[in-house]
């Protein structure tokens, strides 16, 4: 599938876009190394993930609240996984304020 290739693991930010991804433009990654380029290294899984709703503001300002898991988080940030054809990656790391529990 050549569609893989264009995905990133969840914790590294998305090297290349493909056009019919929409960018998140309240997306915001935990860490960011010496380089400047940000991620999500080291930052393991949860257990238990827990169900949660995430406000995404897509590229082109519309907002949508969708409905996945928090499956990784730091003080500033949280990963939600959920599935959306308009994305390369299988969720999106946003702040805390972002995120509300189901």
């Amino acid at each position: 599938m050549d569609g893989d290739r264009d995905r990133a693991p969840a914790h590294e930010a998305p090297k290349v876009r493909s056009p019919q991804h929409t960018r998140i433009l309240n997306e915001f990654w935990p860490l960011v190394d010496a380089k400047g380029h940000r991620h999500a290294v080291g930052i393991p899984d949860q257990p238990n993930p827990i169900p949660v709703r995430v406000r995404v503001v897509w590229d082109g300002g519309r907002e949508e609240r969708i409905d996945g898991l928090a499956r990784r988080w730091t003080r500033d940030a949280v990963f939600v996984a959920f599935s959306d054809d308009r994305r390369s990656t299988p969720g999106v790391w946003v702040k805390p304020v972002d995120v509300e529990r189901r």
